[in-house]
Parts: C-alpha cells; sequence; structure tokens
C-alpha cells in the first residue's frame, strides 16, 4: 500500500499515433498560408493584363487564377500527406475539402491585403502569419498562451484552420470542422466584398477618365 498507493488508470481521448500527426494541422496551416504569400509575390494583384471591360471582369481576372492556384496546392498537400507521410484521417474527402476551403481563404485574405495596399500590404501579411503562429493553439492549447496572446486568437483564420484540421485529422467531429469551415466562408466572403470595393473604386479613378479622355 505505502509503494504504490494510487493506482492511474488512462483515459486516451482521440489518441495521435506519432508526433507529426499532431502537428500537422499547425504545419499545413502554415506552409498553406506561405504558400499565398508566395504566389502574391510572383503574381501581379493589381495590374490588369489589358483594360478591363467592369470592375467584376477585373476582380474575376485576378481571383481566377487565385483560386485555380488553390486547387493547385490542395492538390499538392494531399498528394504530400497520403502519398509520403502516410497521414491517417477520419475523411479523406473531408480533409480534401477542408484544404481547398483553408488555401482559399488564406489567399483571398493576402489578396486583399497585397491588393489594396500593394508591398505594405504584404508586410501586414507576414506579421500576420508570426501572430498567428503565436495565438493559433497549434503548439501548445490555448490555456498555455499569455492572456495577451489568448484575445486575438478568435479573430485570426489561423485559429480555425488549425481546430477544423485537429477534428478532420485527430477527433474525427466533423460538426467542430464545419463550424470552423463555415467561419473560413465569411472570412473568405468578407475579403472578397472589400478587393471587389478596391477594384470598383479603383475602376472609376482610372479607366473610366481614361475612356472619358479618349472620347
Amino acid at each position: 500500500m505505502f509503494a504504490d498507493p494510487v493506482e492511474v488508470k488512462n483515459d486516451k481521448v482521440a489518441p495521435v499515433p506519432d508526433y507529426g500527426t499532431g502537428f500537422s494541422p499547425y504545419f499545413l496551416s502554415l506552409g498553406l498560408f506561405v504558400g499565398a504569400l508566395t504566389l502574391s509575390i510572383v503574381f501581379p494583384l493589381r495590374e490588369p493584363v489589358a483594360v478591363p471591360s467592369s470592375p467584376i471582369a477585373w476582380f474575376l481576372s485576378k481571383f481566377g487564377v487565385l483560386a485555380v492556384v488553390s486547387l493547385f496546392q490542395t492538390v499538392l498537400v494531399v498528394s504530400v500527406m497520403f502519398l509520403w507521410t502516410d497521414i491517417q484521417v477520419h475523411s479523406e474527402p473531408y480533409f480534401i475539402l477542408f484544404t481547398f476551403v483553408s488555401s482559399l481563404t488564406y489567399i483571398t485574405l493576402i489578396q486583399f491585403l497585397a491588393t489594396v495596399l500593394d508591398n505594405p500590404g504584404r508586410f501586414i501579411a507576414i506579421l500576420l502569419l508570426i501572430f498567428q503562429l503565436t495565438t493559433s493553439a497549434g503548439t501548445f492549447p490555448l490555456e498555455l498562451i499569455p492572456d495577451f496572446f489568448q484575445w486575438f486568437n478568435p479573430f485570426l483564420p489561423m485559429t480555425y484552420t488549425v481546430f477544423g484540421y485537429k477534428a478532420v485529422i485527430s477527433t474525427g467531429d466533423f460538426s467542430i470542422m464545419w463550424q470552423n469551415m463555415f467561419v473560413l466562408f465569411s472570412y473568405i466572403a468578407v475579403f472578397i466584398f472589400l478587393t471587389n470595393v478596391y477594384f470598383r473604386w479603383n475602376f472609376k479613378r482610372r479607366f473610366e477618365i481614361m475612356a472619358r479622355e479618349e472620347a
């Protein structure tokens, strides 16, 4: 009794098979954000190839390319995760869908920042990335993060990509995955709207005045 007074019983909830699987939501979110940021450097997000016919045409000429790149990122990530790392997920279709939505969220965020602010917007995106790495609770539980950073946790998109990935990879609680995905859809809608506002304002300032001068 004195040598072993207490018997410890472990009840595992959603056990993670290895270290890599436990950190995969964090690094997947990081990789998708960096991919979107890199795209903004090599692809012109502001200047059109030709004079656009309307603000929406200007926006779609840029967003269409970004959506295709989001799909390419998704295919690349899924291929690497399934073929090379042999990660085990609770639903492969949901994993693919969530990866595409996460990629599109980051791409629309960076499209908005880089389109409206150009290089300062890219710098803000880098600062956001650094800030999200601390506040997303991807490495440590949220309760272990300083109170100052906990306050920002609900407002940044990486929080929801990390929690959504944890659900589809580790816990299998798809209701949590859908909740986080709907939040990401809200981010996408807001960033698309704001980017459209910029294109509409800039179209009037640049191309409508140009058309009047030519006439």
